[in-house]
């Protein structure tokens, strides 16, 4: 008898990933590897630790713990089980999931990079979702009872955004982050016809503007922002506060400094999605990436030298924001300076942003966890890596084609160094719970 004639293909399940709850997608808790703690207690949170963090990981259907010890191979995490077997899960393996062995894709490293590195977060941003959350105390409390509520009462409005952004010089940085940055995405909300974003530049890009805008309009995110500049390399870089207690303060078009403290005194984020395209809006490194690729002794090897000396740290005004009495649901920006090569390609002129276009609107806005839309940048940072790999085996340093060659290695590294402050999982409108039995 003849076999039946097949009429379609028997395909595998494909997984949203989304859904953070699927047992193949996976969402896990980044915590250090103490010494000090069994194999069995090290599976899960001890009576000790936060209770907010207990809060956080039952809302997240009491998912994996992993721990990461400054002393282990690259690129592995441990996962400890509570019946005291011990996996060394390699990032590379892109084994997704929360079973045995395998690494959940949407990942939440708690506590400082001094203690936890940034290099995990970047190297972990290749193939997971990661965030990061530096808090403790009354702070810590609050953004997560926020999370675990899905901002219930939260009075932001999905719909509005305020872009801000400030040129200092015609001629320098700035211009081009209005261009590439704040004006595309402004034309990129206002040509769906759904949005009307309120776009605030040069002379209207002050602090007391901004602050009012967010007054009038509870705004979910808000768009292209300015540190301090420093005149003497501002063909390449500029950067934020050298003080560890101004680090990534935003600076605007007068050269005034938004205080948090100033600003949460007449609004809170509520709920808000913040994006900073600055440097060292996000954070410091006390090993800069950077610093081999600039010459001895110059003005920019100065700059990074000094912001490396803050530490490893996140800045203080995305904690004063995710920490808020109605905290924000997530801040993206840089740690260490952010360069014009990955704004735009030096030689063809094109802008080099539709990636924070697609992760800020066709990410976010169509439902995709803020991790998750993150991931078109991962995919820019990627392709930069590889075209770098590349150009090492075709071009010796030192030819005629250097130039290239260094571009592609800052550019690497600033897309690297973008990061998420929050909660992956978070969504424009919650942090998708999983659905009920």
């Amino acid at each position: 008898m003849p076999r039946p004639e097949r009429t379609h293909l028997l395909a595998p399940e494909v997984i949203d990933q989304s859904q953070w709850w699927h047992t193949d997608v996976g969402w896990g808790l980044i915590l250090p590897d103490d010494p000090s703690l069994s194999p069995a207690q090290k599976a899960g949170l001890q009576p000790s630790d936060p209770p907010a963090l207990h809060r956080l990981l039952a809302a997240h259907g009491n998912a994996p713990v992993l721990r990461y010890a400054p002393d282990q191979e690259v690129n592995t995490l441990h996962r400890y089980y509570p019946d005291g077997r011990e996996q060394k899960v390699s990032f590379q393996a892109l084994n997704y999931g929360t079973g045995r062995g395998r690494l959940p894709r949407y990942l939440l490293i708690y506590g400082s990079p001094d203690v936890i590195p940034w290099s995990v977060q970047y190297n972990l941003g290749f193939s997971s979702f990661v965030g990061r959350l530096d808090l403790t105390g009354p702070a810590l409390d609050a953004d997560v009872d926020a999370i675990c509520s899905n901002w219930a009462r939260s009075a932001v409005d999905p719909d509005a955004m305020t872009i801000w952004s400030v040129v200092h010089n015609d001629t320098d940085i700035t211009e081009l982050m209005l261009n590439a940055v704040g004006a595309e995405l402004g034309r990129t909300f206002r040509s769906d016809g759904d949005y009307t974003p309120t776009f605030l530049s040069r002379d209207q890009a002050t602090v007391a503007s901004l602050i009012q805008s967010l007054i009038d309009t509870p705004a979910r995110f808000g768009g292209d922002n300015k540190p301090w500049p420093d005149r003497a390399s501002e063909r390449h870089c500029y950067y934020a506060f050298f003080m560890r207690s101004r680090l990534g303060h935003l600076v605007d078009q007068t050269h005034l400094p938004i205080d948090p403290a100033t600003l949460l005194g007449t609004w809170q984020p509520d709920g808000a999605i913040w994006y900073a395209h600055a440097c060292s809006s996000a954070g410091s490194n006390k090993k800069t990436d950077f610093l081999p690729y600039v010459s001895a002794g110059s003005d920019v090897a100065k700059i990074l030298t000094d912001v490396a000396a803050c530490g490893s740290m996140v800045a203080p005004f995305p904690r004063a924001l995710l920490g808020a009495q109605k905290p924000l649901r997530a801040f993206i920006g840089h740690v260490e300076p952010t360069f014009n090569w990955t704004l735009m390609h030096s030689n063809t002129r094109q802008y080099l942003t539709r990636p924070i276009k697609e992760a800020l609107y066709t990410g976010l806005y169509s439902g995709q966890p803020v991790g998750m839309a993150l991931d078109a940048c991962r995919r820019a940072g990627a392709a930069v890596t590889g075209a770098l790999l590349a150009a090492k085996d075709e071009y010796i340093f030192g030819s005629e084609n250097a130039h290239d060659l260094l571009r592609l290695q800052l550019t690497a590294h600033d897309w690297a160094s973008l990061v998420l402050l929050g909660d992956p999982a978070v969504t424009l409108h919650g942090f998708g719970a999983q659905p009920a039995d």
